[in-house]
């Protein structure tokens, strides 16, 4: 509670709130992963997602450590706050196609059903 006092709350405030940022990415990849393939591939996209989760858990320290040689430790705020953005564009974007994909499916399934008999 040291951290709290003085300060130094806003530094506690964004920890936690990129902590639990962090905490419900595995969540959040292993549903939409789990929603958006079947059964027989669902192991092998389950795979690719958690290797890909690690693999930014493992390399990001290093590349923030380099970013921050190069162009000093504010460069890392930005950086981060660069991938966030990237991150929530890229949500968004699947958002608007992933529906705009289920809309389209099920008006085609509509208009399947709804051809006259020949």
């Amino acid at each position: 509670m040291l951290v709290v006092h003085g300060e130094n709350w806003s530094v506690f405030a964004a920890s936690v709130l990129v902590g639990l940022g962090s905490v419900a990415t595995p969540a959040i990849v292993t549903f939409l992963i789990r929603n958006r393939t079947s059964d027989a591939a669902y192991p092998f996209f389950f795979t690719v997602g958690t290797a890909s989760l690690g693999l930014g858990q493992l390399s990001g320290p290093a590349v923030a450590g380099l970013v921050a040689d190069w162009f000093g430790p504010s460069a890392i705020g930005l950086m981060a706050a660069a991938i966030y953005g990237a991150g929530m564009f890229a949500a968004a974007a699947d958002g608007f196609f992933g529906q705009r994909q289920w809309t389209m499916t099920t008006s085609l399934k509509e208009d399947r059903h709804a051809l006259p008999a020949s």
